[in-house]
């Protein structure tokens, strides 16, 4: 299967092959790093918490709905600056394809070099520069591992 596809902004030791979370903020965001610089798409959806999973699937299911809305002669210029989201077979496949479209941000991520972790309880901040660029990022802890958190 093609790696997929995060038309939400897109977007981080290497875990279970870049998914799943790990025992600390600092190495869930080195999985995120290798999941960039691999170009694993799915495995950085993988390191989303249920919660942005599920934002994923609410954004995935109100595009498919806006998209079948859509008068068929309009779908081919949406499609050069959109995802059909009909083309896809779940939420998964529709992050990964929009973060296929936002490459250039996501490259940002393989470079990227972590400068300060805040963990409060089970929340954490990991603060990280790629190039000129600094950055954060928000984690969650959910069953002993630590994910990313879009909240």
């Amino acid at each position: 299967m093609a790696k997929c596809g995060l038309s939400v902004a897109a977007l981080a030791l290497v875990v279970a092959a870049c998914g799943g979370g790990a025992a600390t903020p600092q190495e869930t965001f080195e999985a995120l790093r290798k999941c960039a610089e691999d170009k694993d798409y799915g495995g950085i959806y993988d390191l989303m918490s249920p919660a942005g999973k599920k934002g994923i699937e609410e954004e995935f299911a109100g595009a498919k709905k806006r998209w079948e809305g859509t008068p068929p002669e309009l779908r081919a210029d949406l499609v050069k600056v959109s995802i059909d989201p009909t083309s896809c077979a779940d939420a998964r496949e529709f992050f990964c394809r929009g973060l296929e479209r936002e490459s250039g941000r996501v490259a940002e991520l393989a470079t990227a070099v972590v400068t300060e972790t805040k963990v409060e309880g089970d929340r954490a901040r990991v603060l990280f520069k790629s190039g000129d660029r600094a950055d954060d990022m928000k984690m969650e802890k959910v069953n002993g591992k630590w994910l990313l958190s879009f909240e």
